[in-house]
């Protein structure tokens, strides 16, 4: 409060007018009461939604994570049940070619061996030996390197060998 002088021509219009001041700063300090109280709430409130929406974020998280996991988990399963398949596939076409390159051999030998013409005794044939005849394992080895399907199923074999070892 400012001090008002003595004279009364003076002091009258002045005290009105600190009259007038003082419920202006009153007004004023009570305005920045309200405001600073509306945004003390506001950012409790806010706070509070903060803390819920952290709260929620933190579950969707989880939620989403466990989602994630599982997905992973029956892909991972899918994929080893598929390489399971596979090596079982691959076997059965490893068995097949080994029958298959056996065959093959047994008739190069078959075909390579002197007839038998009807007549030829036991005796006879003692004298006849064969000249072309080559062991199976032989055949099998010399007639691997040539054929291109074979070169390729013993890589396809190394790869899925070293695969499963690697799998263990």
């Amino acid at each position: 409060m400012s001090h008002i002088p003595d004279d009364n021509s003076v002091a009258q219009p002045a005290m009105a007018l600190q009259s007038v001041v003082d419920n202006i700063e009153r007004f004023f300090v009570a305005q920045i009461d309200r405001m600073e109280q509306y945004v003390a709430d506001i950012a409790y409130q806010n706070d509070c939604c903060e803390a819920d929406d952290v709260g929620s974020l933190g579950n969707q998280f989880d939620m989403t994570k466990s989602d994630w996991q599982r997905e992973y988990e029956s892909r991972r399963v899918e994929l080893e049940e598929d390489c399971q398949r596979l090596a079982e596939a691959w076997e059965r076409v490893e068995n097949e070619q080994r029958q298959m390159l056996a065959a093959r051999s047994i008739q190069q030998t078959v075909g390579s061996l002197p007839s038998v013409v009807a007549g030829d005794s036991p005796s006879d044939l003692k004298n006849k030996t064969p000249t072309s005849l080559t062991p199976v394992s032989g055949a099998r080895k010399s007639a691997a390197p040539r054929d291109p399907a074979s070169l390729t199923f013993k890589q396809l074999q190394k790869q899925i060998r070293s695969h499963n070892r690697r799998r263990k």
